[in-house]
Parts: C-alpha cells; structure tokens; sequence
C-alpha cells in the first residue's frame, strides 16, 4: 500500500517537468523555471531509492531486474528522439552544428552527455539554445547516479546503515556544490558529484518511508510531533497542510524570483529541493498535492511528462537555428503545442507498448541494440565532420576547413610543447601558436582569441617570416593586467591569465628575431573589468588600462621592437548565420541580413573606451602604429558581416578564417 502511494505520490509531482517547459519556451514568464530539474531529482531519488530500500529489505533485489526496468522506463522514447534529431539535423543543419548534434548524440546514448557539456563550456562555447540535446544532461545525472547507488548499497549494506551512505554522501556532495560554486559555474552545474546531494535527499526521505516502523517505535515519545513528521511521514499529521503550503511557496520563490544570472546551483538550490521535501513529506493529502497538483489536467501532464521534457528543447532548438535567433512568439506558441502532441504520441503508442506486455527479454535487449546503433551513428557523423558532402557545392569551403584545422593544431602543438603554462591558465580554444619552431618567427601577436584568430591570415601572408600568436581567454595585451575576471562561467580560469601575457613579453623582448609585435584585443573583455596587479587598489578601469599599457610599451620600444595596436573588428548583435542561406529556414526572410547600422558600433562604450585609452597613451609614444578594422568592416552608414559570398564572422565577434585572410594585409604597414 505504502508503495502504490508513494508511486502515486510521484505522479503527482511529475507535473515539475511544466515549469521547465515554460522557462525554455517563455524565460519572459517564469524566470526561475529551471529549477524544476532539481525538483525532478528529489522525487526521482525519492521514488526509485523507494523501489531498491524495499527490494534489499524483502531481499528480492536484482541488478538485472532494476536496469531491465530503467532500460524499458528510458529507453523507448529517449531513443525516438535522439532518431528524430538525427534525421531532421540531415535536413536542417550546417556541417560543423551536425558534427557537435553527432557527438551529443554519442554522449547521451551512453549518458555522459553532461561531461560532453562541460568539456566544451568556455569562451568558445556556442550557445545553450543552438544545442538540440542540451537538456540530457539532467538524465546523465540521474543515470550516473543509479548506476553509482546500488553498488554502494550491495558493496557496504552489511557494514553501515544506508541511511549513514546517504547522510555522508549528502554532505560531501552538497560541500562540493558550495565549494566549487564561486570557482568554477559550469563545473558545478554539470557535475553528477556536486549534484548527487539532490537525489540523495529523496532518497533519505525514502529510507524513512521504509524504515518509519522501526523510527516510530524507536524515537516514540522523544521528538515533538513536528520533528516526528520529517522521519515518519504518512501522509495524515496534523501539520500536512502547513507543510504543503511551504514547500510551494519556497519553490515558487525559486521559479518566479531566481534568473539565470544566479550562480546556480550552490546556496540558491536549497530552497527548492527544501520544497521539494516538503511536498512529499506533506503527502498527497495534503491541501496542496490534493487540491492543486491532482486536477485531472494536471494529473495528464504527470503522465507525459518525461516525453514532454525530452521533446521541448530539441524542437525549440531547431527552430532557432533554423532562422538563427530566438523563435518568434507565434513560433514558440506551436513548438509548446507540438511539444505536447509529440509526448502523448510517445507515451500512447511508443512508450507503453515497450514498457509492459510480453517479450520482456526481446524488447529490453531490441532497445539496447537500437541505442547502440544510434550512438555509432552519432560517432561517425562526428568523427566525419557532419557528413559535408550532403552539401557537395561548398566541398572547397570543407576542404579548407580542414587544412585550417590542422595548421592551427601544428601550430599549437609546436607551440604549447615549449610554452606548457598555456595548458594551465587558459582554456583549450586559445593555446598559443608558432608557425615555424621556436626562435624563428619573426611576428608575434599578443593578446586574447581576437589575436589568435587573426593566425591564418597573418601566417599565409607572412610565411617567409613566420608568426607567433600568444593568446590567453579575454586578456587585455598589457603586462600586470588582469581581465574579465568577474565571469561566472569562466572568471577562476582567467585570474592568473595575465602570467600568460608577461611570460610572452619577456619571451618576445629577448628574442632578438621578433622584429614585429601586434597587440589585439576584444575590449569588451577589459572595459569594465580590469585589475592592476601591481596597484590592485585602482579601482579606475580606464586607470589601470593605461598603466597597463604604458609599461608595455615601454618594454618593446627598449627591446627594439616594431609595434601596431589594433583596433578589434566590431562585434554583432546577431548570430552572423543570419546571413547564410540555410537548408531550412521558417521565415521567408532568413538568409540576407548581411549589414546592420554602423551606429551599433560608433555607440559601443567597451570599444570607445579602449580607443580612447590608447590614443591619449600614445601621444607619447609616436612610433607606435594603430590599425583600426572597423575601417574594413564598416563605411559611413553600414557595416558588413560578408564579402564577395563569404562570411567574415565565426560568431558574434571572432573572425572566420577567410575574415582572418581579409584583413590580414591591412595590418602591419
């Protein structure tokens, strides 16, 4: 009986997946929707650890018997939609979004898909909207996890109570979750370790659930009727009402006061996994899972819910990248109404056929053959660069692609072979480059990814005279300053770049070769957001860029050394896609916004600024050269995205690598 409620009780708070539904779809609605994931993890440690505590108590537990159920329970409409993705990414996708949509399905069809995430988080990064799969992190998790459980439970049950395994395990990982927080976002975002403390707290609710015949007898008389209710729950205290209510409004807080800006999950995840609990402690007499989360509607959307959650995000996903910006919301409106009608469909006639009936042992081993496929189907469109020759006109553009690719990954490996501190302070996409071997080059770039990208142009054009590029993740080209330090996502990796930057200069000044050094930099990084370290007390940002660059400067001109500064490329506003003719599009329009209005740019305060500091430094130093690419990229009115057919821009503000070719000879004069 206890069991039939509590699975009850579970259906119930399946609802949670809505939420999510509408923060992906409408963020403008419910701000905080996200943290319906972490609900989802309380009620599904709740609910399975539920299953096993009962099973290792009746000493029927199985390994077999708990994955075959996983398997029949995941599987079935997991593997419709990973199907569904391949196929319309066919269609719809460019060659290098096919290849990464390849690579997340191979991580998600052995639920790793979170390590995959997080292996690609950093300054690079595309965004979270232009990965179809992004939201199988969350299943990862809750996989990784039940993997991890059982053994614990079988390897130590004989030992220690598995209460205790719970409580230690809890601490740990909730201890991990708040030290990593500050250090390191993505990290603890995607890490099953700083997110187990989650499920575990379901799963100590569910070891008072099956023990509260031993609790009750044990503690009767001791604790107070309220404490009593927090380990031996039935579903009936006098305090179930007072306890539903709480726990709706802390998670209402969350959904409708946390945005995304929060360093999510650390502290702020308490207050919904504290509701959470609450719910299920309250159970479902109580006023709210009784009166609000069991209407009939309601009750449907519980039934479909883990369909829903799988087949929003992709659909949305492929809508905006499809016309490469976020859906209209006319666009968004249908994708929630199909989202709806794909997770019935899913449920009524794919779910349910493989999840009961007979040929148990064939249907569970039919869905694990057909997930094996579909993973090596995701590796070979990976490992093939998404299949470029479905689009067989641009096969040039593909086969540049690849000579691109290995001349910068030459020039890395000669490079970071000598320089090993860049696989240290800064992320994979901005180690440092050599074209030729160490002592030869005669170029250097100093500066973050925006000197880095200018690589391939300057190193064709110069290969005579070979061309070093000495990049560190959004930092300035000044030496003791330290830059764009305060990003949530990537702030740890940058604290200590600036070693990068001082190691070039000392390198660059007395390497006698180097004849020419080019200092470029994306000002946004540094506009707001910059520390002297030796003056850490100058709190003016201007201030300190101009300390910064004075001792720079005085440096390289006592080393002799030919110096331009460049004036970054303008950043957009827009994914530079929308200038590109897609396979699909939903608009009619898509394909042609290949300008915008030079005002964006003239109106940009980070690339102002940084202008203006340079300019007033160097009226002291007139030998010094300055290269301003806005020039190239904008006349009087407009500013351009293409020339001649080709896109100048990879993203919203590094250069392709025929944008790198275009402005390469305008450089050094």
């Amino acid at each position: 009986r206890d069991l039939r409620m509590s699975r009850g009780l579970g259906d119930v708070y399946k609802r949670q997946v809505i939420p999510v539904v509408l923060f992906h779809v409408f963020p403008e609605l419910i701000t905080g929707g996200y943290v319906g994931v972490d609900i989802f993890f309380v009620i599904s440690g709740y609910l399975i650890s539920l299953i096993i505590l009962k099973n290792f108590n009746s000493n029927t537990f199985s390994f077999v018997d708990f994955y075959v159920r996983r398997i029949r329970r995941i599987f079935p409409t997991l593997t419709t939609v990973l199907v569904f993705s391949l196929v319309f990414g066919w269609f719809a996708l460019l060659p290098d979004e096919y290849a990464q949509l390849g690579k997340h399905v191979a991580g998600s069809s052995v639920f790793i898909s979170n390590f995959v995430l997080l292996s690609e988080s950093g300054y690079f990064d595309s965004a979270s909207i232009s990965k179809p799969l992004l939201h199988l992190w969350s299943l990862a998790v809750e996989e990784q996890f039940y993997i991890v459980w059982p053994l614990l439970l079988v390897f130590f049950r004989k030992f220690i109570n598995p209460i205790f395994i719970a409580l230690a395990l809890l601490m740990l990982t909730f201890a991990a979750n708040i030290h990593f927080i500050d250090q390191n976002q993505s990290l603890t975002f995607y890490s099953p370790v700083m997110r187990f403390w989650e499920i575990l707290c379901g799963s100590c609710l569910a070891w008072c659930q099956v023990n509260k015949q031993y609790i009750t007898a044990k503690f009767h008389g001791k604790v107070p009727g309220i404490v009593s209710l927090f380990i031996t729950s039935d579903g009936r205290s006098p305090y179930r009402h007072l306890i539903s209510i709480a726990g709706l409004c802390l998670i209402a807080i969350a959904m409708y006061r946390y945005t995304e800006a929060l360093a999510f999950p650390g502290w702020y995840a308490v207050a919904p996994v504290i509701g959470a609990v609450m719910l299920i402690l309250a159970g479902p007499h109580a006023f709210v899972n009784k009166f609000i989360l069991s209407r009939k509607l309601v009750i449907w959307f519980g039934l479909i819910s883990y369909p829903l959650y799988l087949w929003h995000w992709p659909l949305l996903s492929f809508a905006h990248i499809m016309d490469s910006g976020y859906p209209s919301y006319k666009v968004r409106s249908v994708i929630v109404v199909l989202s709806i009608f794909m997770a019935w469909f899913s449920y009524r006639y794919i779910e349910k056929n493989l999840r009961s009936g007979g040929y148990r042992v064939g249907k569970t081993l039919s869905l694990i053959a057909v997930m094996v496929l579909i993973g090596a189907t995701g590796m070979y469109i990976n490992l093939h660069n998404g299949i470029e020759n479905r689009f067989s006109a641009n096969s040039s553009k593909f086969n540049d692609e690849k000579y691109v690719q290995n001349a910068i990954a030459t020039a890395s490996e000669r490079c970071v072979s000598k320089f090993s501190d860049w696989s240290k302070f800064t992320d994979k996409g901005n180690s440092c480059l050599m074209q030729k071997p160490m002592g030869q080059n005669e170029i250097a770039l100093v500066g973050d990814s925006h000197a880095r990208h200018l690589f391939i142009g300057m190193s064709e054009l110069y290969s005579a005279r070979g061309v070093s590029v000495f990049p560190a993740s959004c930092a300035a080209p000044f030496i003791n300053v330290s830059s764009s330090t305060q990003d949530k996502h990537a702030g740890n990796m940058r604290k200590d770049a600036y070693k990068l930057i001082n190691e070039a200069y000392d390198y660059i000044a007395h390497n006698p070769r180097i004849t020419d050094v080019i200092l470029a930099h994306n000002p946004s990084c540094s506009a707001s957001d910059a520390i002297d370290i030796e003056n850490p007390s100058n709190k003016n940002n201007q201030d300190v860029l101009d300390s910064g660059l004075r001792r720079t400067l005085d440096v390289l001109v006592k080393a002799h050394k030919r110096i331009t500064i460049v004036f970054d490329n303008p950043g957009l506003m827009f994914d530079p896609k929308v200038c590109v003719v897609r396979p699909l599009r939903i608009s009619s329009t898509g394909g042609g916004r290949c300008t915008y209005d030079r005002s964006t740019y003239d109106q940009s305060f980070a690339h102002q600024s940084y202008k203006n500091v340079v300019k007033k430094v160097l009226k002291d130093y007139p030998g010094v050269m300055v290269v301003d690419l806005s020039d190239k990229f904008c006349n009087a009115s407009q500013c351009t995205l293409a020339r001649d057919g080709h896109l100048l821009y990879q993203d919203m503000s590094h250069l392709t690598p025929y944008g790198s070719r275009y402005v390469a000879p305008f450089i050094l004069k």
